[in-house]
C-alpha cells in the first residue's frame, strides 16, 4: 500500500506549469498597454485547459452561465468603446457558443485610476460544469 500512495505526490510534484490545475481550469491575467492617443488598452486574457470551456453565448434552453466582463472604475476613468470579445465556437444545434484554449477580452479607457475586472463564468468539460466563478483582477 506504501507505494501506491506516493504515486500521486510524485505526480504532482513532475508536473509542468502549463499542465491543467483541474479544480481551476481557467487562469485569468490582466496588462494594460498605452496606446499612441495616450488611453490605456486591458487585455484579459483567460486560459484554459485542454477538454474545458466557457459560455461565449448561452441558448435559452441551456443551463449554462455566460461569461460576463464588467469594470469597476476609480472616477477619473472612463470606458472608451465597446469591449471587444474574441470568435467563439458553436457548441450545439441550440445555439450555444464556447471559448475554448486561450480568450482575450480587450477595453480601452481614458484617465487615471485603479481599473478593477470583474470575471464571472462557468467552466465545464463534456462530463461536469463547474459552479460559476467570480474573479476580481485590478490594474493600476
Amino acid at each position: 500500500g506504501k507505494h501506491r500512495l506516493s504515486v500521486p505526490i510524485l505526480r504532482a510534484a513532475c508536473r509542468p506549469l502549463e499542465e491543467c490545475d483541474e479544480k481551476n481550469p481557467v487562469k485569468a491575467f490582466i496588462s494594460a498597454d498605452t496606446l499612441p492617443n495616450g488611453n490605456r488598452l486591458v487585455t484579459i486574457r483567460l486560459k484554459i485547459c485542454k477538454g474545458y470551456h466557457i459560455y461565449a453565448h448561452v441558448a435559452d434552453m441551456d443551463p449554462f452561465l455566460p461569461v460576463k466582463v464588467d469594470f469597476r472604475l476609480d472616477s477619473g476613468i472612463s470606458r472608451v468603446g465597446d469591449l471587444q470579445s474574441p470568435a467563439s465556437e458553436a457548441y450545439n444545434s441550440a445555439g450555444t457558443l464556447v471559448y475554448k484554449n486561450e480568450v482575450l477580452f480587450r477595453q480601452e479607457f481614458s484617465g487615471s485610476g485603479m481599473i478593477v475586472c470583474l470575471l464571472r463564468y462557468q467552466c465545464c468539460n463534456d462530463q461536469i460544469c463547474m459552479p460559476p466563478s467570480d474573479i476580481e483582477l485590478e490594474i493600476e
